[in-house]
């Protein structure tokens, strides 16, 4: 009798043990899909957002190329964050000149004006053509919404004919004194350096991503004419725009 129920203990133990090890596996297996399905609607998450914002930033960059230049200066200035914007400069072009077409005459600078070559800064040899201005104040009233949402974005021009090992996509032509950014951050660190005795201008978008930050960009080819070629179409640049999330703290400059 005794040995009948030591049997019948050892089953039951048996039994529990049983019980216990399948309700364990139960939860490891609803804690596993639980983690799957959670992780998998984050990852679907971020890839529309990102898909979403990749998207809004392809018809900024289009914009570009249909917004008249006079239609943006009356834009109001914001020294926290936009310092020395004046986009009162575009006012009195024509309707038929877009803020491409001065971006564009902007670039076209015959070199020999610049020892670096071509810079975004305002100038068409000793002619002011304000590119520079009208993609700033462009760029600060369309990405409004990402600039809301706690982005910083920073758009630059590259010579695709001359890459360097920063940015490998093309030599970042220089922004003389301010920068297409709403990143005081970057707009600092955006300052040339010299190189084999030439100033080089940084890339902003490898600057960003070389500091941890996680880039979304878009970039198309931007023909300027090569007035040093014989006024012939270039398509030598590319016009990139890169945005990223930061807590950044927007300061005055002078802070």
């Amino acid at each position: 009798m005794k040995t009948h129920g030591s049997q019948a203990r050892r089953r039951s133990q048996a039994a529990v043990f049983d019980g216990i090890m399948f309700l364990l596996l139960v939860s490891m297996s609803c804690t596993f899909v639980f983690v799957f399905v959670s992780s998998y609607g984050q990852q679907e998450d971020q890839v529309m957002r990102s898909a979403y914002m990749l998207n809004y930033m392809q018809s900024v960059m289009k914009s570009v190329y249909f917004i008249g230049a006079a239609s943006v200066s009356g834009i109001a200035p914001d020294e926290a964050t936009y310092p020395n914007l004046d986009c009162k400069k575009t006012k009195d072009y024509p309707g038929t000149v877009s803020v491409s077409d001065l971006v564009k005459r902007d670039l076209g600078d015959p070199s020999q004006t610049h020892p670096n070559g071509p810079a975004l800064d305002d100038m068409f040899g000793s002619a002011v053509s304000p590119g520079r201005t009208a993609l700033r104040c462009t760029l600060k009233e369309l990405m409004k919404p990402l600039a809301f949402s706690g982005y910083r974005y920073f758009a630059e021009f590259l010579d695709q004919r001359r890459p360097t090992p920063e940015s490998p996509s093309g030599k970042a032509l220089e922004q003389r004194g301010v920068r297409v950014t709403n990143s005081l951050l970057f707009g600092k660190l955006a300052e040339p350096v010299t190189r084999d005795n030439q100033l080089v201008q940084p890339s902003g978008c490898e600057l960003a991503k070389n500091a941890g930050a996680n880039l979304l960009s878009v970039a198309s080819p931007f023909r300027v004419i090569d007035y040093m070629g014989g006024g012939e179409s270039s398509n030598r640049y590319i016009f990139r725009i890169c945005v990223w999330q930061s807590n950044e703290t927007i300061r005055s400059p002078a802070a």
